[in-house]
């Protein structure tokens, strides 16, 4: 353990330096141009310090770096352009090489946009910070990316539903995280290399099975969660398409309790039927069938009701139309149009009107 604050510029001239741990020191920042003269540096360890914040540019005097630890220390934030890398004659940008990078036990309350600067990233912890949610496509950039660990973080209680889209993880900790009580279906969906997922001791309280394809993993670890004995989690009985024998071994161990009830129980011994799992669906669709039937015959019966009073008041109906056609014929005949429209002075029309007698003599 040193007590190593700050550097100067080219406190190390180390040309050929492959390898530095900085360990347990009192480092407040990292400054860019300690890098200056350890121009063919790999691998960073800065870890157990008290740095809060990486300058821009902070790793473009070691452009072959491929790990970097920042573990426990007082990070916040990240600049957008810490992992931006300039060239030295160019004003123009490279990518970042970094492939191992990992920032546990430090203060983040999101997943920094920066991160997505890591483009050959294929190793990622950001364990143990005060993340509240990992927000969709947080990880999008990250193509190469095998490896991630999210454990260990004391307010983690979302993960969105599309968090991880655009990855093809190998492994996946998600552990430890006791706020953290459900997951999105699809979540890990469409990874052709996923092999491992480890989700023991968070505070899951169901477990959706098209969280991922369970027939291709090797290692699978969910024990230690809060699951309940509901229809939700069932399929973890009946479900016949684990991989391996020890994930088989491990599944049998999983335990699940009633709602307001300590009590545990064997997942695999648990009598769902009580829970009329099985038949829920086929209730629901029963009932679907039977008001779809039910306004199928309601109509029907309408139209035939329809259908009989028109037959039956067929001929009352053409009479009542005729009529009506008859009376309104003769009152257009009767009708004649005023010979006069001299106004008298107290603005009345003087005209003869055709009265019953005239009627009956225009008739004659």
């Amino acid at each position: 353990m040193n007590r190593i604050y700050s550097f100067s510029s080219c406190s190390l001239i180390l040309p050929s330096l492959r390898y530095l741990n900085l360990d347990n020191n009192s480092l407040a920042t990292i400054p860019s141009h300690i890098f200056n003269c350890t121009p063919h540096l790999q691998k960073l360890r800065l870890n157990l310090n008290r740095i809060r914040h990486l300058q821009k540019y902070s790793f473009s005097n070691v452009p072959n770096i491929s790990s970097v630890s920042l573990d426990n220390n007082l990070i916040r934030i990240l600049d957008i352009e810490t992992f931006e890398v300039k060239h030295q004659n160019l004003n123009t940008l490279l990518e970042c090489k970094i492939k191992v990078f990992s920032i546990a036990g430090n203060f983040l309350t999101e997943v920094p946009n920066a991160l997505n600067d890591l483009v050959y990233v294929g190793h990622l912890d950001i364990s143990d910070n005060n993340i509240q949610t990992i927000r969709t496509l947080a990880f999008d950039r990250l193509r190469y990316l095998r490896y991630l660990r999210i454990s260990e973080m004391p307010l983690l209680s979302k993960v969105d539903v599309d968090a991880f889209g655009g990855l093809n993880l190998r492994d996946i900790f998600m552990t430890r995280n006791p706020m953290l009580k459900e997951l999105p279906g699809n979540l890990l969906q469409n990874m052709g290399e996923l092999r491992t997922v480890v989700l023991n001791n968070n505070g899951l309280v169901t477990l959706p099975k098209s969280l991922c394809n369970w027939q291709q993993l090797m290692d699978v670890m969910l024990n230690d969660n809060n699951f309940i004995c509901s229809c939700s989690n069932s399929w973890l009985q009946s479900y016949r398409g684990w991989d391996t024998p020890q994930t088989q071994q491990h599944v049998k161990k999983l335990k699940c309790h009633r709602p307001n009830n300590p009590d545990d129980f064997l997942i695999k011994d648990y009598d769902f039927s009580r829970l009329s799992c099985m038949s829920l669906g086929s209730a629901v669709s029963t009932k679907s069938r039977v008001l779809v039937g039910l306004i199928a015959a309601t109509l029907t019966l309408l139209a035939l009701s329809v259908i009989l009073f028109i037959v039956r008041y067929r001929k009352r109906l053409v009479f009542r139309y005729r009529q009506f056609k008859y009376r309104r014929h003769t009152d257009s005949a009767f009708t004649i149009e005023p010979k006069y429209s001299d106004l008298s002075t107290n603005g009345d029309l003087h005209g003869d009107t055709p009265n019953t007698r005239d009627k009956a003599n225009l008739l004659t």
